[in-house]
């Protein structure tokens, strides 16, 4: 299978971004989407530095839509895409080893859409693991022999079949960032096409700012800027009225939502800004039209 790498940067932090491309290497073309980022000379110079294909945005157009550019305009030789994000950092030779994993298991089912990588959550080294709602619960997937098939993968470190991306209808451009890739994966299996994860290849990724970490309860919530708690909450609530995404997820997610808001309203700074961006985010959620 011929593969490509897909980045989305939006101000991403430079060193970050050269240690991603040079974990990449050249053995497969990788291409660059920036989303107007304040520093976009500096991921323009990074982007020539190792040859990568650039297409520059002047505005942040959101990850979806990001990625749904830059399959469009991928080569037709091009048969599937791996997915990463700016803060991720790819183990050695992770694409190879994934594409390898990739045409065994094709081979078993034409019908896998997607194969995601073993993610370990930075800075504390969580394994985020592979998940299936059972009930209101999210029960991780043990591993047999180093595969499993989740209900959800997410973005950064899976790797797409382009036939598949597109019969399934691409990216929900509406959700901008969050939940995106949710969203894609129940839709994918709602068409008859199955998802994989394995722990064969790891990947280090950061999701959140910072993380509080509640004493004797072995959580621990991520805590993000209120600007992104708003868009956060506006894609959560645009999610609940997607009939693509299963009312079993809503309810799961509507109770994991109310309880990190109360945590972060109780253990977080930025108390005010915090409560009136999710207030702002479920205003523009609720009244926003759906487009799906």
């Amino acid at each position: 299978m011929h593969l490509a790498a897909v980045i989305v940067t939006f101000s991403p932090e430079i060193e970050r971004l050269v240690s991603l491309l040079s974990a990449l290497g050249d053995e497969y073309p990788v291409f660059i989407f920036d989303n107007g980022s304040d520093n976009a000379a500096d991921v323009t110079s990074v982007a020539a530095e190792f040859s990568a294909t650039l297409i520059a945005s002047e505005a942040n157009v959101g990850l979806a839509a990001a990625l749904n550019r830059l399959e469009a305009g991928l080569p037709p030789a091009i048969k599937g895409f791996v997915a990463f994000d700016q803060d991720s950092e790819p183990g050695d030779g992770y694409i190879r080893r994934l594409e390898a994993l990739w045409s065994e298991a094709r081979r078993q089912s034409p019908a896998t859409a997607a194969l995601g990588g073993w993610v370990i959550d930075l800075p504390d080294h969580v394994h985020l693991g592979f998940f299936r709602l059972q009930g209101l619960r999210a029960v991780e997937l043990p591993m047999k022999n180093g595969v499993v098939q989740p209900d959800w993968l997410i973005i950064s470190g899976t790797l797409y079949d382009r036939e598949a991306f597109r019969k399934t209808g691409i990216f929900d451009d509406q959700l901008f960032v969050d939940n995106v890739d949710l969203e894609w994966s129940y839709r994918a299996q709602s068409k008859g096409y199955r998802l994989l994860g394995t722990d064969r290849v790891t990947m280090l990724h950061q999701v959140g700012n910072r993380s509080i970490h509640l004493p004797g309860m072995g959580w621990h919530v991520k805590i993000h800027s209120p600007d992104r708690s708003m868009i956060m909450t506006r894609s959560r609530v645009l999610s609940y009225r997607k009939n693509t995404i299963p009312a079993i997820w809503k309810w799961h997610d509507g109770i994991r939502f109310i309880l990190k808001t109360v945590i972060m309203i109780v253990f977080a700074d930025q108390r005010i800004p915090r409560v009136k961006a999710i207030f702002r985010g479920l205003k523009q959620g609720i009244t926003m039209p759906i487009e799906r």
